[in-house]
């Protein structure tokens, strides 16, 4: 049975609640934009193949990106919801030989250990899905079998997925516990500033290319 573990990096989010600060996926974050610091994290890990799929001011984020291991795919219909980047993702890595691993593009804070972590757990055990347990607390990264990529097929609504997996009474889910706090994705200005300290890297400041 095949360990092969796909990850997609879902970064196409139209960004609506960062005020005039742009595209969050282009936020600086260290020497590298926030999507290319967690580009640069997943690529370090077994998860293979990888795919980052965009939408919203596309070509700028793929121009972000560092050459890599990833390669990019792009949703044309971001603004309809994370489900629709989901299923673009999952149709890019095409038949999967364990399972896809869904990451945010603005989740800065993710581990590298963390994704180990919980790929080592599903290849483990080969639950229907898997969910990460932040002491108590569902999260990313989710896993879903070859099973589960067929199902989302079938969901519909705002975000039917994350509904149904941190749900705990959902069947055959494994709950991947982890001791240490849930990471932070980022949505607003303030969140994106707490990343930055949380991470230990320099806030640039207000700017003209910076909030």
């Amino acid at each position: 049975m095949s360990d092969e573990l796909a990850g997609i990096v879902l970064a196409a989010g139209l960004s609506e609640r960062m005020a005039d600060a742009g595209p969050k996926q282009l936020l600086a974050f260290g020497d590298r934009t926030m999507v290319g610091h967690v580009v640069a994290i997943i690529e370090a890990t077994t998860l293979d193949p990888i795919v980052v799929v965009t939408g919203h001011a596309a070509g700028a984020v793929e121009k972000a990106l560092a050459p890599g291991r990833a390669r990019v795919v792009r949703n044309s219909d971001y603004r309809e919801g994370n489900l629709t980047s989901l299923r673009t993702g999952l149709a890019a890595v095409g038949a999967v030989g364990a399972g896809a691993m869904l990451l945010l593009g603005d989740m800065p804070g993710i581990a590298g250990e963390i994704i180990e972590v919980v790929a080592a757990a599903w290849r483990g055990e080969r639950p229907f899905a898997a969910v990460t347990v932040y002491n108590g607390a569902a999260g990313h990264p989710f896993v879903l079998s070859a099973a589960a990529i067929d199902h989302v097929a079938t969901l519909d609504g705002g975000n039917p997925l994350w509904s149904w997996l941190a749900d705990p009474t959902t069947p055959d889910v494994l709950r991947v516990e982890v001791d240490r706090p849930k990471p932070g994705d980022v949505n607003t200005i303030d969140d994106y500033h707490r990343e930055l300290r949380a991470l230990g890297l320099t806030d640039p400041g207000p700017g003209p290319d910076n909030p």
